[in-house]
């Protein structure tokens, strides 16, 4: 086993570790918030609503064309229509 072999284990045991101390410390939050309220995490989700719904309101940036299909289809040949 040359050195980066020992240091790519070395680095994974690390990381390893980080992330079984973040799971540790997201379990004790939620323990602890269903101890306070009373009720489960799935509850109190949505008694707060803090679940993240798509906002529709929102314009996403995409100009809509009027005549869109002549400029989508590639495969026919028009002459008289381009999309520059």
């Amino acid at each position: 086993m040359n050195a980066k072999k020992r240091c790519k284990l070395r680095r994974i045991d690390r990381r390893k570790l980080e992330r079984e101390q973040l799971a540790a410390e997201s379990r004790l939050e939620q323990r602890i918030e269903s101890i306070m309220t009373g009720c489960s995490g799935r509850v109190s989700k949505a008694l707060n609503g803090t679940l993240t719904l798509r906002d529709t309101s929102s314009e996403s940036g995409s100009v809509c064309l009027q005549d869109v299909g002549l400029f989508f289809a590639g495969h026919r040949k028009s002459n008289q229509v381009t999309a520059r």
